[in-house]
């Protein structure tokens, strides 16, 4: 699965829901039926259209719509839940104006943002599923649950999570950091790759302040990598090179 980064934009209009990847069979698209959504006005925010100061920004309004996949052989249903917001948009003849949009903070179940390889790790499918599901509820949370599955992957690698220090003569417990530093000394690429992705998993567990943007930079990082750790497709081209190499491309 190539990785759309538009289609993971915070907001769309009630009209144009973006064709998210199926989460379960992955070769289908999400399709929006029209009559699937429902948007709901609270008493609350209605009763305030009367008050003297009202603004447009002060209604609340909560949507649920439903997602179908469009492979026949797959069909699943996908629910999405959220708010609507305001949006400041600009029209052809009317020039610039409001609109309303809508927000979602929970899809179930969540779409895959990147693709997976189908020889990852159990352990580490389960931690990006719930990547895929926080990324619209809390990116904090889902950038913890990135580093998480960092961790798995290391220990698909046979990095080991303690050594022998020669201080103290005794084996000592490695964080992440260390855990990549010990991978750097063979795979130094994945290693720079892995460094970047635990200080994104950091930022996401000890602040509030990880953004969307910079979470989907980590992703597409991550979902690179991840093909080059579990494809065999560099296998197989190098076994190509060497193929003609040997024969001289006589065969």
């Amino acid at each position: 699965m190539t990785f759309k980064r538009a289609l993971w934009i915070a907001t769309f209009p009630r009209d144009k829901c973006p064709k998210y990847p199926c989460p379960s069979c992955e070769d289908g698209r999400l399709i929006a039926r029209k009559d699937s959504i429902t948007v709901i006005e609270p008493q609350y925010s209605k009763a305030a259209h009367s008050h003297d100061s009202w603004e447009p920004d002060w209604d609340v309004e909560r949507f649920s719509l439903r997602l179908h996949c469009d492979h026949e052989d797959c069909g699943e249903v996908v629910n999405v839940h959220g708010s609507t917001v305001l949006v400041d948009v600009q029209d052809d003849e009317f020039g610039w104006g409001l609109a309303t949009v809508l927000q979602p903070n929970s899809f179930s179940p969540a779409p895959p943002i990147i693709g997976l390889p189908k020889n990852l790790p159990a352990s580490v499918i389960r931690q990006m599923r719930q990547v895929f599901a926080l990324f619209w509820v809390d990116i904090g949370s889902a950038g913890n649950r990135l580093r998480t599955s960092l961790e798995g992957v290391l220990d698909d690698l046979q990095v080991p999570r303690e050594v022998l220090s020669k201080k103290k003569g005794e084996m000592v417990d490695l964080d992440l950091n260390g855990r990549i530093q010990h991978l750097e000394k063979e795979s130094p690429d994945q290693a720079q790759t892995f460094h970047a992705l635990r200080i994104i998993g950091n930022i996401g567990s000890h602040t509030t302040e990880l953004s969307r943007e910079v979470l989907l930079d980590a992703l597409e990082l991550y979902e690179d990598a991840l093909l080059e750790i579990y494809s065999n497709r560099k296998l197989y081209l190098d076994a190509l090179k060497q193929k003609i190499i040997k024969t001289k491309g006589q065969y």
